[in-house]
């Protein structure tokens, strides 16, 4: 394993199991508020959530992709770049916060419902601004110092936030345990940075403006993003009522923590795609080559087995973690499974563009992806309710990534991805296989998971996809972590 694959490797574990740790502390907590509070008060507090999160797209303005790949680049700009940053981002909170009460002043007429929507924005605005410090951190490849802050954050929202719960304090209870936690770990993450060397400064509004200009195009990526991917859970609960807005976040809750692996991926991965790409070269270099086809093989071996056992396992996840299978939830958690095919790839196809410095054709590709989803809105959720939903997110995803492709297939289709593609797929299906025939003979969900990890690895090992040398990488990998 060369040194650039073992960091890519070892900075995508370390996102990886952060995100899934984070991830555990969440699912957690939602489920006492869906147990204790019931399905309503969940999809209430989901849709300020999602709500809260398409607002803050504005402020987001894709500074964190934009950060990580500058800053790989020319760590000494730091200073300048992220005090910048952050005025940019304190002058856009505003009309995101507006944006907020106005959709919930003119949709309802419930005085609880616009203080929650106001409190999660609060909370999600700290938390955005320390996730945006912390991008300095993946731009250094120093994943340790922004998994440090990040856990702090998941760990004592949850280890006082179920309580709150618990103990009866609602929701208003749980987002002020939340409030403080996450300003705590704002500090921490400004902190940080001071003991990395770097200050606050005087504001200069010419490079103001000329970091709106050169974040644009990330920033309209970014927006795109949310909108093919939030604007069906904000459609289905204008649309629909709070009960079927749970529904579909039953789902989302079980399928999010496996999404958010290509990103962890991905992530680790952008920072040497930067530094490797060669703008006036007219073809792409060896080891851009190279840390591309890592990423993809991580990804496939990955993806291809979750989606498929997630696929087969739908009513099984359901009923265990929830209490009960809902019908609804159920359909839509096996369209979720397909969908994660098309958005682990996308993630690698927008990272690689992103490292070329071609935000535009990511750009075209999420507009296709927003507009696809919007039709979606219209078209399926009314008479379909959740599982129109999710449909329209799966629609938008393939549509992001058959554009995406399109730019990339110089890039991508040789040879050996397409032997990689098939020894994953192959091995994941007999996987399918061996769960499908548990099933049929009534096996529990404690037989079928062993069995079916032991059946993919060994299909896997006897293809030669992995080998002792992997095995001995990894943990090669793991001591250096």
């Amino acid at each position: 394993m060369s040194d650039d694959n073992a960091l890519v490797g070892r900075n995508s574990l370390i996102l990886a199991m952060t995100e899934m740790l984070i991830k555990v502390f969440g699912i957690v907590a939602t489920l006492i508020v869906a147990r204790l509070l019931g399905a309503e008060q969940f999809g209430l507090l989901s849709f300020a959530y999602t709500l809260v999160g398409v607002a803050l797209v504005l402020p987001d303005y894709g500074l964190g992709r934009l950060a990580v790949r500058e800053l790989s680049r020319n760590p000494k700009r730091a200073h300048r770049f992220l005090w910048h940053s952050s005025v940019l981002k304190l002058i856009l909170y505003f009309p995101a916060l507006l944006a907020c009460v106005a959709v919930i002043w003119f949709s309802s007429d419930d005085p609880n419902r616009l203080w929650l929507v106001i409190l999660v924005f609060v909370v999600e605005m700290l938390r955005q601004h320390m996730v945006f410090f912390c991008a300095y951190f993946r731009a250094i490849q120093q994943t340790e110092w922004e998994a440090g802050v990040r856990l702090f954050l998941a760990l004592f929202s949850f280890v006082f936030g179920v309580p709150a719960l618990l103990w009866g304090f609602g929701l208003d209870g749980l987002m002020w345990v939340r409030f403080w936690i996450t300003l705590l770990s704002l500090f921490l993450s400004i902190w940080l940075l001071y003991r990395f060397g770097l200050r606050m400064g005087r504001t200069v509004w010419r490079y103001l403006k000329a970091l709106v200009s050169v974040g644009k195009p990330m920033a309209l990526f970014t927006f795109c993003i949310v909108v093919y991917m939030s604007v069906n859970i904000v459609v289905l609960g204008l649309v629909h009522d709070d009960k079927t807005v749970g529904y579909y976040t039953m789902a989302m809750m079980i399928v999010m923590p496996l999404n958010i692996i290509s990103d962890a991926i991905t992530s680790a991965a952008l920072p040497m795609l930067s530094q490797h790409w060669q703008q006036q070269s007219s073809h792409y270099s060896q080891a851009f080559r190279d840390t591309t086809r890592q990423t993809l093989r991580y990804l496939l071996l990955l993806v291809l087995p979750l989606s498929i056992g997630l696929f087969l396992l739908a009513h099984d996840a359901i009923d265990l973690i929830f209490g009960e299978a809902y019908p609804v939830a159920i359909q839509v958690l096996m369209i979720f499974a397909l969908s994660l095919i098309p958005d682990y790839l996308n993630t690698l196809l927008s990272t690689a563009l992103i490292a070329q410095d071609k935000e535009k054709q990511t750009l075209n590709a999420t507009i296709l992806g927003a507009i696809v989803a919007l039709l979606g809105c219209v078209f399926l959720i009314p008479d379909g309710g959740a599982v129109g939903a999710a449909l329209s997110w799966l629609f938008a995803e393939i549509a992001v990534f058959i554009y995406q492709f399109s730019q990339l297939k110089n890039l991508l289709l040789r040879q050996d991805h397409v032997w990689l593609a098939a020894r994953a797929l192959f091995a994941a299906s007999l996987m399918g296989a061996v769960i499908w025939g548990l099933q049929q003979a009534q096996a529990s969900l404690w037989l079928i998971f062993p069995a079916a990890m032991l059946s993919y690895s060994t299909v896997l090992w006897l293809l030669g996809e992995i080998s002792r040398a992997d095995v001995l990488g990894f943990k090669q990998m793991l001591k250096r972590g």
